[in-house]
């Protein structure tokens, strides 16, 4: 595997000559230090400095995503000029490989500020130019962020099938964080579609890689989905508890946008039953948030504060958020959070008794019903192709136990019969504890979707 790190959905960058190693593990501390050196020395080559910004972006991303596109920038300045000086073969596919991450970690900046259409160009001229070098673990981490984009916009049937195109790739190339990853992004999928139980074994299946490459944003991202689908299912107050590790996580990162995910969720926990603890959750959330300027978090934080304050009925602030989810829910081209800020305000315009405004809310909230309704239309389809895929993964699993109890068998020839019968007979006993064991793992780490260079 290559030494560049690339994190899945987001390659996230920072941009200094010097950067401040300040708040940061002690391993990332060195880090900081080594490629600041190397961008600092007037003999670094120009091909190690672009390398080095794009290693600190790996690093520095998660506490301060402003600085991404110039130091990005600065990556394409120093590759541009030395792709046309007609490099060497193993020159040309580093250069390209930087100019690759460089767009795709741009992307990551356009994706969170809700830019989406430029998120997916860059995606997609970030995959083109990483398909010229033949570099499988690039190509799958491009193809694995094009799916996820796809997702977000409710093209389930493509996504998933970028998905499934990385995810063979990263088995190939044996990359646990990338199917780590992959595993993650589907689950997602299955839980969007209500399918808890499948979404809850694909999220356990990823939490083990990650914990053994100590990926601790994304074991922090798994175990605030795992708490979501607990809660789904009724058990909150497990869900709490995974909600809380991934906040302990999330907190001792600096990881602003992983921690406004668990405030968020915390809220929602409390959303039923006490409104005040919901409410200083989801507004520690929305500061967070607007600090980044993570536009779809900001949709989602005011339009939940909207609802908060209609139940304590007070208009005028539920107002003026669920205009504010309204506005950016639109810019973002966001439809489920447009259905809901609409029939909010819909409410609202009623009790204003401005029979106009409510009208067009109305019209406005059974529009993107039915666009949502086309999607999920299209999940349907998706459904019948996971099926078949979780099917075939499951014999798969299930011919790799029967072999090894086989394989413990065999080496026991020598021994009596009645140990070989015995063994086979539990077999079947064993696969059921194992997997009941894989839905019920203790709270420990949390998972990131978008790759980043």
């Amino acid at each position: 595997m290559i030494t560049r790190k690339k994190l899945i959905l987001l390659y996230f960058v920072c941009f200094s000559f010097f950067v401040v190693a300040q708040n940061f593990l002690d391993e990332e501390t060195r880090e900081i230090d080594r490629y600041n050196a190397i961008i600092t020395n007037p003999n670094s080559s120009d091909t190690a400095i672009a390398n080095s910004y794009l290693e600190l972006s790996s690093i520095l991303y998660v506490s301060n995503i402003d600085t991404m596109i110039p130091l990005c920038n600065k990556v394409i300045e120093i590759v541009g000029p030395k792709l046309a000086q007609a490099p060497s073969e193993k020159e040309r596919i580093e250069l390209l490989n930087l100019y690759s991450g460089a767009l795709n970690n741009i992307a990551v900046v356009y994706m969170t500020n809700g830019a989406i259409d430029k998120c997916l160009d860059y995606l997609e001229q970030s995959l083109v130019i990483v398909q010229k070098t033949g570099d499988k673990y690039q190509i799958a981490t491009a193809l694995n962020n094009i799916g996820y984009i796809l997702n977000d916009q409710g093209n389930i049937t493509k996504a998933l099938d970028y998905y499934h195109q990385s995810l063979d790739i990263s088995k190939e190339i044996d990359d646990k964080t990338g199917v780590a990853t992959l595993l993650n992004n589907i689950a997602s999928i299955y839980k969007e579609q209500n399918d808890l139980h499948r979404a809850l074994d694909y999220y356990q299946r990823s939490l083990p890689m990650l914990q053994s490459e100590n990926k601790q944003q994304s074991i922090s991202g798994v175990y605030n989905s795992i708490g979501s689908v607990l809660e789904k299912q009724g058990n909150k107050n497990l869900a709490k508890q995974y909600y809380l590790k991934s906040l302990d996580i999330a907190k001792e990162i600096q990881d602003k946008k992983g921690l406004s995910n668990c405030y968020s969720s915390l809220a929602g926990l409390y959303m039923n039953d006490n409104l005040d603890s919901s409410l200083i959750y989801h507004n520690k959330s929305l500061a967070l948030r607007r600090t980044i300027n993570f536009k779809d978090g900001i949709a989602i934080s005011t339009i939940n504060i909207a609802q908060i304050e209609f139940k304590r009925n007070k208009m005028a602030k539920a107002k003026l958020y669920a205009l504010e989810s309204l506005q950016i829910s639109k810019e973002i081209g966001y439809p489920r959070n447009i259905k809901k800020a609409a029939k909010l305000l819909s409410e609202i315009y009623e009790q204003e008794n401005n029979t106009g405004a409510a009208l067009e809310m109305i019209k406005l909230h059974i529009q993107m019903k039915d666009s949502l309704d086309a999607i999920q239309n299209q999940k349907a389809i998706v459904e019948r192709q996971a099926e078949y895929e979780y099917d075939i993964k499951k014999k798969q699993i299930d011919l790799e136990h029967k072999l090894e109890i086989i394989s413990i068998a065999s080496s026991l020839v020598g021994s009596s019969t009645l140990i070989i019968l015995n063994l086979l007979f539990k077999a079947g006993s064993l696969e059921k504890d194992f997997l009941y064991s894989s839905y019920v793992v203790a709270p420990t780490h949390v998972i990131s979707p978008l790759a980043i260079y």
